[in-house]
């Protein structure tokens, strides 16, 4: 029985509404709403299922008019069509209502055939539209609007037939090094570009005769024309792109095709023309290539393909093979993918790189897609024919099947044909598909969805837009191709990458499955990053339905299998040698791991623990627990951790605890739980525990401090998060969202908004962002005295060799790098917001010293007594903590004085002062100790990189100043020593850095020494 479509009344009177109903009921289903407000609140929730919207003109507080306008301005609602109605019929309010949207005009009292006939025309438009608008996406490129890859082909070979005596040239084009400029100035500049060139090559197509041209995909475009003045037209074409900015060095490669024969195949065309352009790539001299036969091997080879490809699918020589997914956690077959072979009676097995891309750019591929689907449906019907127990297999969707109007209907058909459950089918779909028309991909997903469909989106990452694109397009899972840990100098790197994508895909509750996995340390490495499931390989290679028929009979399915024995004496080395995911947890994970036994009373008995776990506890705690577990849980906790394993078990999931752990020393434990199996009355359940004491310290410390401050009242610390990644700030919010304020922005230029306005306490700061990126905004900050006081923590997804140079130049606190493990996010951040209360609270010990007695008068720094007393007191404070002490003394600074006059010379003090301020941090201890001697004192600091940068940077600007204001070239040199390393006072660390001081100015001036014994022997 087909189902009703649905409709939305919107009427202030009830009776009007109810009579509606009884008319319109038998042939929709109907939604009502007494006012546009109500309605548009129901759009907002159920949009995708209406059909059409009648509404009255004249209600309370949202009348028609204002309704109508709020429709037709939101794009989630403005293809609905809307028919108003009213019982004052006049030209006038018909004429407003239809130039404001509507669809049709209906007037009272109702004419129910007629009304009928109206909405059936409406909805019927509304559905012609949505058609039309898949089919123009397939014809036209939604980025450049000029036409798309197929429909330039079907344009070019219509031209050709019509003119079949013309010569005509293909010309096939693209930018070199496309990628950089997307990566160096981002995709936003990318896209214009591409705008640009759409738009020149429409102006020069228009002065030829004949001519076609397209977008094929990325940067490549391509164009047919007479063959007259080509050479001129390019030169001009390459000039005009150019000009788009020449920053970015734009230079398109250009490969010609003198078409010999006008009914030769387009793809043939095109593929000769790409030979040509490929010889000139990165050349700075050659603008264009013409082809010729020397290039055709390659091509005869394809139109061999071209040739028998028809001739290949009637007889079934490509065959569909079957490649398992693997769930690795519990060792069992999930599903397989369906792969397509070409057996060639003549040439053997062609490989799908051969063929695959041949048949897309032709739009074989759809014949040859649905010939697969068939023959996997086929396959599935004759399993559950043969009562075998079946898993889903996932099939390839080409981007061209994907926005083929009917592509709903062809699967519905094939699984109504040979009656399949859609569980068992699913659809794979290449990530750049659904970069080609968002808007269209999300409705034939949404169909899909709504027939039970589950979407993969395969190659996951291979685009710019991975990321916003989870956000926008509903997918049930995402595939990782293994290439992100292939050919890689920096392995490190690209692990970091693959185990954050994992990360956040858990995050998004989202399963992701990473193939081509080949090997055991792969394999090792994705169970240490929580993968689930894998494909590759290592599991078995594509194989033919008889081979993958045998391994999925030899499945283990679900989790009941035995692998104990059913009472309570069970054999643990059985279970973990039947159970490779509790192997490999208490084999290769460093983490304090547990097996806990939890009986049907809920009492908990520790079974086994790992390596780690005995040097977390030590060895006479850990064989006390095997006791009691509960012996050195606080009496206060008892009850949280026994409640924990009860839910545990209840639910079958997961739980997470923090404890206070009672022993020589107290310690606050994280426990993280997860269910393992149940046998008999007993359940298995494994832990994961950390001492997370500091972390839990410094935030009662940090809770406790501003409680001080604000009376008592438990305010929050305020921390900005500034990323322009949802999925990142997402994350991070859920970490910190308990302890302190959130706000977010998605750019520089908001947060410093938010920084200018609200009293932040600490940010945490991604570098790349759009608009303004973090760098600008360290930029800015390091302009604000005032802000310089706010720690910042970056976000990065590597540490490069520049990011502690950036640390120096910018007083940035901290960094943290990609994956997220919330535990090391929040003690990092705990930890930069404690160091600058702490220090803020040693120098409001001095604020209450007159200013007059604290400042040196000439350079507005602190004084000789009040510096060296604001060291000490802050190295008696923070003993536990590492600092730097720097020397500074500007070179030659007597020749200044005798040369200029002291007059310069107090003007060079002042300068240094000033330069000194603006280059170290906020929290930094600045003083003059007489003369041209100066001293810094770091607090918290032990990186020499760093100490090593800051003082380069303020040379660097000291140099610019004093040559700007004096016209003096200048310089200065500094000794550095290290607490507690070089002294454990300010006496010692004095002595020390003034030793390195005289080595610095030995060594030539101008430079930056830290001390060691060893250079004083020399």
């Amino acid at each position: 029985m087909k189902a009703k479509k649905n409709i939305l009344i919107v009427d202030d009177s009830v009776l009007t509404r109810s009579s509606l109903r009884d008319m319109l009921e038998s042939e929709y289903g109907i939604y009502e709403a007494s006012d546009g407000e109500e309605a548009l609140a129901f759009l907002n929730d159920h949009a995708g299922d209406l059909s059409a919207i009648l509404t009255d003109i004249y209600m309370p507080n949202m009348d028609g008019f204002e309704f109508l306008r709020r429709v037709k301005e939101d794009d989630r609602f403005s293809s609905i069509p809307v028919l108003v109605s009213s019982s004052v019929v006049s030209t006038e309010n018909e004429k407003k209502v239809l130039l404001g949207g509507a669809w049709e005009f209906v007037g009272k009292p109702y004419d129910s055939d007629i009304l009928k006939i109206k909405l059936s025309n409406a909805i019927e438009r509304s559905e012609v539209k949505s058609l039309r608008m898949i089919k123009r996406s397939t014809e036209y490129d939604p980025l450049t609007n000029i036409p798309s890859a197929k429909h330039f082909f079907d344009l070019t070979r219509a031209m050709l037939d019509e003119y079949p005596d013309e010569k005509f040239v293909f010309v096939r084009f693209d930018v070199d090094r496309f990628q950089l400029i997307n990566d160096y100035y981002g995709t936003r500049e990318g896209d214009q570009l591409l705008i640009y060139i759409s738009k020149a090559l429409k102006k020069y197509m228009s002065l030829y005769k004949h001519s076609t041209y397209g977008r094929i995909e990325a940067d490549v475009f391509a164009f047919c024309i007479n063959n007259e003045g080509v050479v001129d037209l390019i030169g001009n074409l390459r000039y005009n792109i150019e000009q788009f900015n020449r920053e970015f060095n734009v230079i398109p490669s250009f490969g010609v095709y003198s078409i010999t024969d006008n009914k030769e195949d387009i793809a043939v065309m095109f593929n000769k023309a790409k030979l040509a352009a490929k010889g000139i790539k990165g050349s700075y001299s050659d603008v264009y290539r013409f082809y010729d036969e020397h290039m055709s091997e390659a091509l005869n080879n394809e139109q061999h393909i071209i040739n028998e490809m028809g001739r290949a699918l009637g007889a079934r020589q490509f065959e569909v093979y079957y490649q398992p997914k693997y769930d690795i956690l519990n060792d069992t077959l999930c599903g397989s993918e369906a792969l397509v072979r070409w057996k060639h009676p003549v040439r053997g097995m062609i490989s799908p790189g051969e063929f695959i891309p041949l048949f897309e750019r032709n739009g074989y591929i759809t014949k040859l897609d649905y010939y697969v689907w068939e023959d996997v449906c086929r396959t599935i019907r004759r399993w559950l024919d043969e009562k075998q127990e079946v898993v889903p297999v996932s099939v390839n969707v080409s981007r061209v099947n994907i926005y083929n109007p009917n592509i709903v209907d062809m699967f519905t058909g094939l699984l109504e044909k040979y009656d399949i459950p859609s569980n068992l089918f699913q659809l794979e779909i290449t990530e750049s598909a659904y970069m080609d028309d968002p808007d269209v991909m999300k409705m034939v997903m949404t169909k899909l969805h709504d027939k039970g469909f589950r979407i993969l989106m395969d190659d996951f990452g291979s685009g710019y837009s991975s990321l916003n694109m989870l956000n926008d397009m509903n997918v049930d899972e995402i595939k990782i191709d293994m290439r992100f840990l292939a050919h890689t100098k920096d392995m490190g790197k690209s692990r970091n990458i693959l185990a954050s994508v994992i990360r956040m895909a858990r995050w998004l509750k989202l399963p992701a499955l990473v193939e081509g996995v080949e090997t055991m340390e792969q394999l090792k490495f994705l169970r240490s990053v929580g993968c689930e499931f894998v494909q590759g390989y290592f599991y078995g290679r594509p194989m033919p339905v008889e081979e993958f028929e045998v391994i999925q009979r030899k499945k283990r399915f679900g989790s009941d299998s035995s692998v104990m024995a059913k009472n309570s004496n069970m054999n643990l080395d059985e279970m973990f040698e039947n159970n490779p995911q509790l192997k490999w947890m208490f084999s290769d994970l460093v983490s304090a791991m547990a097996v806990y036994e939890v009986d049907g009373s809920g009492n908990v008995s520790l079974l086994r623990v790992n390596d780690t776990y005995y040097d977390l506890f030590g060895a006479d705690e850990v064989s006390k627990e095997f006791i009691d577990v509960t012996g050195f849980v606080a009496d206060s906790d008892k009850e949280i951790f026994s409640s924990a394993f009860l839910r545990v078990c209840d639910s079958k999931k997961r739980e997470e605890i923090l404890f206070n752990r009672v022993s020589d020393k107290n310690r606050w434990i994280n426990l993280r739980l997860k269910y393992v199996r149940a046998v008999a009355n007993l359940h298995i359940v494994i832990g994961a525990l950390e001492d997370v004491t500091k972390i839990h310290e410094n935030a009662k410390e940090l809770a406790d401090y501003r409680s001080a401050l604000n009376d008592g009242k438990a305010e929050k610390f305020k921390l900005l998060i500034a990323d322009d990644s949802a999925v990142d700030r997402v994350m991070i919010r859920n970490v910190f969202a308990k302890d302190y304020d959130i706000y977010e922005a998605n750019n520089g230029k908001d947060a410093i908004d938010i920084i200018n306005n609200e009293s932040i306490d600490v940010v945490m700061l991604d570098l790349i962002m759009p608009q303004m990126d973090g760098q600008s905004f360290l930029e800015y900050r390091s302009m604000k005295p005032e802000l310089l006081s706010i720690p910042v923590v970056v976000i990065t997804a590597m540490e490069d060799d520049k990011l502690q140079t950036k640390m120096a130049a910018y007083n940035i606190s901290d960094y943290i790098i990609k994956p997220f493990v919330p535990e090391v996010m929040e003690m990092r951040v705990n930890n930069v917001l404690e160091a600058n209360v702490r220090m803020r609270e040693v120098i409001k010990k001095y604020s209450q010293i007159a200013r007059l007695a604290r400042i040196d008068q000439m350079t507005v720094v602190y004084n000789r007594v009040t510096a060296i007393k604001l060291i000490d007191e802050i190295i008696s404070a923070e003993s536990n903590t590492p600092h730097a002490l720097i020397m500074v003394d500007v070179d030659n600074f007597k020749r200044y004085n005798d040369e200029y006059g002291h007059p310069a010379g107090d003007k060079i003090i002042s300068l240094v002062a000033g330069t000194l301020r603006k280059t170290f941090r906020n929290n930094d201890i600045i003083g003059r100790l007489g003369g041209d001697e100066f001293v810094v004192f770091m607090y918290g600091v032990d990186n020499r990189d760093l100490i090593s940068g800051k003082c380069s940077g303020f040379n660097d600007k000291i140099m610019k100043v004093v040559k700007d204001e004096l016209k003096i070239d200048l310089s200065c040199s500094f000794g550095v020593s290290l607490y507690p390393e070089h002294g454990k006072n300010f006496d010692e660390l004095y002595s020390h850095a003034d030793s390195a001081l005289y080595i610095a100015k030995a060594k030539g001036k101008n430079t930056c020494v830290i001390y060691n014994e060893e250079d004083l022997k020399i």
